[in-house]
């Protein structure tokens, strides 16, 4: 008897808060003072989507004009123009996040993993550094006339051989 009491107890106080919620909450009064609904009439939205437009061409042709100062290659030779590139090299692989790699950090690693219809499969590892290396499959056809092709996964927890299903899951 008792927790029916409590369920009909706890379903009309339910009720009760959910309709005085609603109460509130569609009153114009419940919005601070000073403060405007969130969506103005149409012609307003109009206007802002062409102040959005009008502000990222502005900056699209800012962009072009600081991009065109700072990146004035050096076309006299190969090597002056390798020369002129460096600091913009550099600075990309600090945005990206790359390592330099280790020039001791040995041979690249082969391993024969299967041959199905005459196609050769090897595991290539290549060091690139004390604790990181790029691993990937290299598909090597029997006519040379077909180009080989390697397939490498960008993700960790994706080996090669799982995208080709040479892992029989």
């Amino acid at each position: 008897m008792s927790t029916q009491f409590g369920t009909k107890a706890g379903i009309r106080i339910f009720l009760i808060l959910v309709s005085v919620s609603g109460i509130c909450f569609s009153q114009d009064s419940a919005r601070l003072p000073g403060s405007l609904p969130l969506l103005s009439d149409a012609g307003d939205l109009e206007a802002q989507r062409k102040q959005i437009s009008d502000y990222f061409e502005a900056r699209i042709e800012a962009v072009q004009k600081d991009r065109d100062e700072a990146w004035q290659p050096d076309f006299l030779s190969t090597a002056a123009y390798e020369r002129s590139l460096e600091d913009h090299r550099r600075n990309l692989r600090a945005m990206l996040g790359l390592i330099e790699s280790d020039s001791n950090s040995g041979p690249a690693q082969v391993l024969k993993i299967a041959e199905i219809n005459g196609v050769r499969i090897e595991r290539v590892t290549i060091p690139i550094t004390d604790g990181l290396s790029a691993r990937g499959l290299l598909f090597i056809p029997p006519d040379p006339g077909h180009k080989r092709a390697v397939i490498v996964c960008l993700d960790a927890d994706i080996w090669p051989e799982r995208l080709t299903g040479l892992d029989h899951e």
